[in-house]
Formats: structure tokens, sequence, C-alpha cells
């Protein structure tokens, strides 16, 4: 049974981007569907009524093994709905926003995303939450000239797919922050233990890629597979080639599992994991004497910022509306890739100056507004998107950070 659940876990963690599970706010109603079928997020009525609302597709994973990690997503979302339509709207109309669940298969993307653009009226799209499903719909984005914002790591939108963006940091930052970190510390022999999948393999070649820049030496490699419950025959190989940080680029229960047996072991040195893990329930799983260290969410940390750091007061703010609603601190990560998504496709709106049937007809307004975004504070970090970098973050919106008695801090 740990053997099952071990596997169950770790292929749920995998499924990187989940999505929406259902949580409206009181002034929002979500129409009751089948299992499959779209949901709503109505817009709270404003002082302008019957304004013709901005209509948002969102494409998530509201069920299949990365539903789990809807419910964050969805929140920070309706966040953001709420807040933009107590202020007026945009312009006086009200924001509505329509969620389709994609069950994380790469057909029923697709066929939701041509609902979304033919039937439903929407000028622009958030999502994806996957890789392939964000792959899938990438065609249909270009040839049909929609806009649209994923919310994974693990799709990189090129310059050339000039209507796909990104609202995630793709791997290899992630890799420059710890890589930066570890070289600011002086250690400069690693080793890499990584899991038989997909996420393992872009760490892998991320490491050998980026690891001469920084000055450091892999001294040594070892495997293992999602379904294996002891890796200590690796760790034991990897712990007598001097190594001074392990490397296992994973989520989850597999990352827990790596963990508590370098503890069993008494091998006491860093074990830098990709920042997904940045998340309370990855907490839950590492326990409180985990040697894990990753470049993660501010989110995680707010009250350990400093005040000059522009993130907080943003962070804060939906920290705080999520303690009062909800009873409980936000899940971590997961959070800011709906907000983020979402806040950029707002802020070019409002920057089009153009009503929504304007957009409609003038689609490239809406996809010149994203490409020129500046400076936009949101969860995760400041979007600066270009013409040539269509995600827009920085390796420097990443933070260090370790866990102390059950709970992430900053490293210092």
């Amino acid at each position: 049974m740990a053997l099952k659940r071990a596997i169950i876990t770790s292929i749920m963690f995998l499924a990187v981007l989940g999505a929406v599970v259902g949580c409206q706010g009181p002034q929002q109603a979500t129409e009751t569907q089948e299992p499959g079928e779209s949901s709503s997020v109505e817009p709270v009525k404003v002082e302008s009524e019957g304004g013709t609302p901005y209509k948002i597709g969102v494409i998530m994973t509201k069920s299949g093994p990365g539903g789990w990690l809807g419910e964050t997503e969805e929140k920070a979302i309706n966040f953001l709905v709420e807040k933009a339509n107590k202020e007026g709207g945009i312009a006086g109309h009200p924001v509505k926003v329509i969620i389709y669940d994609d069950e994380g298969r790469a057909e029923v993307a697709t066929r939701y995303f041509k609902r979304a653009i033919e039937s439903d009226g929407v000028i622009g799209i958030v999502g994806p939450s996957m890789t392939p499903t964000s792959l899938a719909i990438e065609p249909l984005a270009i040839d049909n000239k929609i806009p649209t914002i994923v919310m994974t790591g693990g799709y990189y939108p090129k310059a050339d797919t000039k209507w796909m963006f990104g609202a995630v940091h793709p791997s290899g930052q992630g890799f420059q922050r710890g890589f930066k970190y570890l070289q600011e510390n002086n250690i400069t022999k690693i080793a890499r233990l990584t899991p038989n999948d997909p996420l393992g393999k872009i760490g892998h070649d991320l490491a050998e890629k980026l690891a001469p820049e920084y000055g450091l030496e892999i001294v040594a490699t070892e495997y293992f597979n999602l379904g294996d419950v002891d890796v200590k025959a690796q760790l034991a190989r990897l712990k007598s080639s001097g190594a001074q940080v392990v490397i296992t680029w994973a989520t989850g229960e597999l990352v827990a599992m790596v963990s508590r047996q370098m503890v069993e072991m008494g091998w006491d040195v860093p074990l830098f994991v990709t920042y997904g893990n940045s998340n309370r329930q990855f907490l839950k799983m590492a326990g409180a004497k985990s040697p894990v260290i990753t470049m993660g969410a501010k989110i995680m940390v707010v009250d350990e910022l400093p005040d000059s750091d522009p993130m907080k007061p943003v962070i804060k703010e939906y920290v705080e509306w999520h303690q009062a609603k909800y009873g409980e601190p936000p899940s971590g990560m997961t959070d800011g890739y709906g907000y983020d998504a979402l806040n950029i496709m707002l802020d070019a709106i409002r920057r089009t100056g153009k009503g929504p049937e304007d957009l409609k007809t003038d689609p490239e307004a809406l996809r010149s507004a994203i490409e020129n975004t500046k400076n936009l504070v949101c969860l995760n970090g400041i979007y600066n998107i270009t013409s040539e970098d269509h995600v827009g973050l920085s390796p420097d919106d990443l933070i260090p950070m370790r866990i102390e008695n059950g709970q992430w801090v900053v490293i210092k």
C-alpha cells in the first residue's frame, strides 16, 4: 500500500499544473455542470450595468491526475475577477471568465479551445495548465490569432509562436538562480540523482548544460524509477563521490523519499529540487528535518521579504484575502500560475483602450499589448514581455529557500 500511495502521489505532483475545483466567491455563481462541461465565473454586478463583458476563456485541468492542484489556481483567478468587477470592471465593462475542464487530455483541450472562440466569443485564452495540452492548442491559437497565455513552465513559447505567451518561470531559470546561489556559497561539486521521467530528463540536461557556466563540476550521476521506494544504494555511491549538493529535479513524494533517506543515512548536504515544491502540500511530505533547498516563490516567505521589495504588497494583499476567505494561507507557487496569467491578460486589455467588441475584431491590439507588458508585478514575478521573450520573467524573481521546523524560510 505504501508503494501504491507513493506512485500515485508522485504522478499527481508530476502533472505540474492542475486546475479548477469549484471554489467561488460569495458574489459569484458557477453554472451546474456535468463532468467535462465548462463552468462560468459570472461577473459581479458593477455600477455600469448592461456593459458588454470582456470574456476570457480559461482552459484548465479540473479532473484527472493534475486536477487536485486546480483549487489554488481557481482561487487566484476568482480573486482577480472579484477585484476587477468590484472596482467597476474595465472601462465600465465587467470581466467574465469561462472555465473549461480539459481533463489533462490534449483532444479535450483542443475541443474546448474551438468552442471558446467559435461559440462563446472569448477575446483571449488563459491556459492550458499542462505541457501536452499547451502544445496541442498552439496551432489553433496561431491559426485563429487568439492571444493565449499558458500556465506551465514545461512549455516555453518561442518568439515565432506570435500568439502564445507564458506565465511560469521556465525550468532553466530555476537552475540559473540555483547555480548562482551555489556559486556564491563556494559549492563546486554537484551530483545528480535523476528520476527516469520527462521532468527528470529536463533537469538532467539543464544541469549538464549550465554547470560549466557557474564553475560547477558534476562528479556523479545516478538514476531511479518512479516506482522505486529505496534509493539508498544510489545515494551511497553519490556520497562517496565527494559531492557537496545533490540535484533531484522532481516534485512531491519522489523528492520527499530521497530527502528522508538522506536524513536516515546521515548525509548532511543540500538536496536541490525544482521550484514546483514551494508549496504547503510538499512541507507535509518532506518533514521538519528535510535537507531540501529550492529557488522558490516569494509567496511562501512573504513576511521575510524587505518592505522595499515591490512584490511584497501585491503578495500580502492576496495572502490576506485568501486567509480571510478560506481561513488558511494560500498553497504557494501554483496560486501564482492562475493569478499571473489572468493579470497579464487584464492589464493588457486595459492598455488597449478598446471595448470587448472591438477586441473581438482586432485581436492584434490585445496581442501587441501583452507583448509590451512592462514592470507588471504579480505573485510569482515581475513581467517584462517583449517580442523576443514571451514570458518576461527573471531568475531573480525566485528566492533561495530551505525547510526549517516544517516551514519554508529564506536562506540567509
